[in-house]
């Protein structure tokens, strides 16, 4: 199972791109046009399942269900165009899933520079050959997990809350 917003294929629409790697992510809570776009989202998101059987569409879920969609997925696909830091990363290195990521800032300095999974912003090919590795090529899914492996102590909760105890004792003193 992969986990991840769906979103839109944009530019990329070179000889032998995906046809249906990805859906419209039209989800953005600050849009007025939101149940608009959630219903057309839906719809293609419905089409999509439809036609391939590998596609499972769940709709909005609360916070606390998707990430137990999460936890049993095998790799989350972050597909962002920019991205701060996504929360995403952190709770994906909490439950022990590996990351295939765009190649933005933001993922970069959660996973570091070398990270293995990452692909071209935009790029749907590089995308699909990605998880067509992660999925027929056990050592690269292992070195991914790996890597997540060893970064997942940075998000323990008792490690969060140190941090911001000796960040508040600092501000005092």
């Amino acid at each position: 199972m992969r986990v991840g917003r769906a979103f839109e294929q944009g530019r990329d629409r070179r000889r032998g791109a995906p046809r249906r790697l990805a859906l419209a992510d039209q989800l953005d809570r600050r849009r007025p046009d939101r149940p608009r776009l959630r219903r057309r989202t839906a719809r293609q998101a419905h089409s999509e399942a439809a036609g391939n059987p590998r596609y499972h569409w769940l709709g909005e879920l609360p916070r606390w269900q998707a990430l137990r969609v999460l936890a049993r997925s095998q790799v989350l696909v972050l597909s962002s165009l920019t991205e701060g830091g996504a929360n995403v990363i952190s709770e994906a290195l909490a439950v022990d899933v590996p990351i295939v990521a765009s190649r933005i800032a933001g993922s970069i300095g959660l996973l570091g520079e070398a990270y293995p999974g990452y692909f071209p912003v935009e790029d749907t090919v590089a995308l699909a050959r990605l998880l067509a590795r992660v999925e027929s090529d056990g050592d690269f899914y292992q070195e991914l997990h790996a890597w997540c492996t060893r970064l997942a102590p940075l998000v323990e909760p008792a490690r969060e809350l140190q941090t911001w105890a000796s960040l508040l004792q600092e501000l005092v003193e």
